[in-house]
C-alpha cells in the first residue's frame, strides 16, 4: 500500500503528464513548411529545395543522405535540389522527420534505462524494420510504415520524468521483470503508457491518422478496429527489434508476436522465415541510416 506521501506524489505528477505534452519541442519550422509543401500535389522540387537550405543542418543531412553508400552514386551531389532528385520526394520527407527527430531521441531516458542513443537506435531500425514489411507485401503507402516506425516510441520522452518519479516513490525499479510487460508497468505507474502518450504527441503535431494509430497500437495490434497492415508491420519490426537488443537493454525474456498481427500479414504472404530476413536487413541498413544522417 501506498503511503500518503507517495499517493500526494503520484497525484502531482500524473497532473504533470498533459503538461509534459505541450513541453515537448515542436517539430522545426522549417521542417514543417516543407512537409505542408510536399503534400501539394503542385510543388516542385525547386520549392522544396529553397525551404531545405533555410535550416544548414537539415540541408547538410539532405546532402549526406543522397552522398552515402545507402545510394551508391557514381559522383557526389553538392546542391539539396539535385539530391531530391535523386532520393525522391518520399525518401525526402522521411530525412526531414527523421533528421527532425534525431536531437530529442538521443537524449538518455533513465526512467527506461535507456542509455543516450538508444532510443534513436531502436526508433530507427523499427523504422527501417517496417518499411522493409511494407516494401515486401505491397502495403501502400510505403514510407507511412517507416515514419510509424520512427514515431512509434515518441511517448517515452514525455512519460521518461513521471516513470522515473512514481518508481522511486512507490519503490518499484524498473528491472528484467517490470521491463517485459512495460506498458502495464508504465500505466499503474502512472496511469498511461508510452503508446497512448505517443499517439496524443503525433496528433499534436498534426500527423496522420494512420500515424497516430500505428503509434497508439504498436504494442496491441488487436485493439484497433479494424487493424490495419500498417499497423501490423510496425508491430513486427518493433517486436524483431525488442528481441535482438536494438537500441534496447539487454534482456532475457521473448517478446511476443500478435496474433493478429501475423494474421494480417500472412493474408499479404508473410512467411515465418521473413521474420529472419527481415532482422538481416535491419542490421545491414541501420548502419549506413545512422551514418548518413549524423553526417553534417
Amino acid at each position: 500500500m501506498l503511503s500518503r506521501t507517495a499517493t500526494t506524489k503520484r497525484s502531482s505528477s500524473l497532473k504533470q503528464v498533459p503538461a509534459l505534452i505541450r513541453e515537448l519541442p515542436p517539430l522545426p519550422e522549417v521542417a514543417t513548411r516543407v512537409l505542408q509543401v510536399m503534400r501539394d500535389p503542385r510543388s516542385r522540387r525547386p520549392d522544396v529545395a529553397r525551404l531545405i537550405i533555410m535550416d544548414p543542418a537539415l540541408a547538410g543531412r539532405t546532402l549526406a543522405m543522397a552522398n552515402s553508400a545507402y545510394y551508391g552514386l557514381a559522383r557526389r551531389i553538392t546542391s539539396v535540389d539535385e539530391a531530391i532528385g535523386y532520393i525522391g520526394f518520399e525518401q525526402t520527407k522521411q530525412l526531414i522527420y527523421a533528421a527532425s527527430l534525431q536531437q530529442m531521441m538521443t537524449a538518455p531516458l533513465s526512467g527506461y534505462l535507456l542509455e543516450r542513443g538508444m532510443l534513436w537506435r531502436h526508433s530507427l531500425g523499427v523504422a527501417m524494420g517496417a518499411h522493409w514489411v511494407a516494401e515486401r507485401l505491397r502495403i501502400y503507402p510505403v514510407h507511412n510504415a517507416y515514419m510509424g516506425g520512427l514515431f512509434h516510441d515518441i511517448g517515452k520522452l514525455a512519460l521518461n520524468r513521471v516513470v522515473q518519479e512514481q518508481a522511486r516513490a512507490q519503490q518499484r525499479p524498473l528491472d528484467e521483470q517490470t521491463r517485459s510487460s512495460l506498458v502495464q508497468f508504465e500505466r499503474e505507474l502512472t496511469g498511461y503508457d508510452h503508446a497512448e502518450i505517443g499517439a496524443m504527441i503525433a496528433q499534436s503535431w498534426q500527423l496522420p491518422e494512420d500515424l497516430v494509430a500505428a503509434v497508439r497500437f504498436h504494442h496491441d495490434p488487436g485493439q484497433q478496429q479494424p487493424a490495419s497492415s500498417l499497423v501490423a508491420a510496425v508491430h513486427i519490426a518493433n517486436t524483431v527489434c525488442l528481441n535482438a537488443g536494438v537500441g534496447v537493454a539487454n534482456q532475457d525474456y521473448p517478446f511476443i508476436f500478435a496474433e493478429e498481427a501475423i494474421a494480417i500479414l500472412q493474408r499479404l504472404g508473410w512467411k515465418e522465415e521473413d521474420q529472419e530476413q527481415l532482422l538481416k536487413h535491419i542490421e545491414q541498413e541501420i548502419k549506413q541510416a545512422e551514418e548518413a544522417l549524423l553526417r553534417r
